[in-house]
């Protein structure tokens, strides 16, 4: 789903500052019932200015820049609490991360029982400038990946997220190579040697048989 977010949020106020930035919400962690711990990787030019905006937003209590290169950096957020956030947590559903946020509007995919999502669509509808479904389908948990290592998990779910396997391709392997600031021909391996082990590890799970999805539902971004 696409959701506007309201515009006292620290994520609308940026992406809406900052046109030309993207930030991909890496995790967030509860530290109180009003104040939260988000990590995100910014991608777009102007770090300090985006830095400097954030830490005068009245939400924010706290920024921390963890690394940096040229058009990305990952920063840590000390925030209030958004107010809709109790949406979420009262119904049980999940978000899944990262996510995206740009110009003020963040791409989720929830998963939860069939009529909780639909409560949480009526919830989000009552707060929101803006709430967009762009798909509702049965949820089907994703394949297993022990065999991958967790930089090769990384890589894997960076090149997803960015739009790399997607037909047509929304990034090159130049492209992505670039923003993850590794070589193209190491990205080009990793991403070989991991899609090699997912597939194997797919034919295997499919000989051994597989039981019917779940009942529950999940709204996912168009792929």
């Amino acid at each position: 789903m696409k959701v506007v977010l309201p515009a006292t949020t620290w994520l609308h106020a940026l992406t809406v500052a900052h046109p030309e930035c993207r930030l991909e919400v890496l995790d967030r962690l509860l530290l109180h019932e009003r104040r939260m711990l988000t990590e995100v990787r910014l991608h777009g030019p102007g770090l300090p200015a985006i830095v400097g905006m954030l830490r005068n937003h009245p939400t924010v209590e706290q920024v921390e820049l963890l690394d940096q290169a040229e058009g990305t950096g990952r920063i840590r957020v000390t925030h209030r609490v958004p107010e809709f956030l109790s949406i979420f947590r009262r119904l049980r559903i999940l978000r899944t991360f990262p996510f995206w946020v740009a110009n003020g509007t963040a791409t989720w995919v929830v998963a939860g029982p069939r009529a909780k999502v639909r409560q949480l669509l009526d919830g989000l509808t009552a707060v929101m400038p803006e709430v967009h479904v762009e798909e509702l389908r049965p949820w089907v948990p994703e394949a297993p990946t022990d065999r991958l290592t967790r930089r090769e998990r990384e890589l894997f779910r960076r090149a997803r997220d960015e739009g790399y396997f997607d037909v047509p391709r929304r990034i090159s392997l130049t492209a992505l190579a670039g923003r993850l600031g590794l070589a193209k021909s190491t990205v080009s391996r990793a991403l070989a040697l991991a899609e090699r082990k997912l597939l194997e590890e797919t034919g295997a799970a499919g000989e051994a048989g597989r039981p019917d999805p779940p009942a529950d539902e999940t709204v996912r971004r168009p792929a």
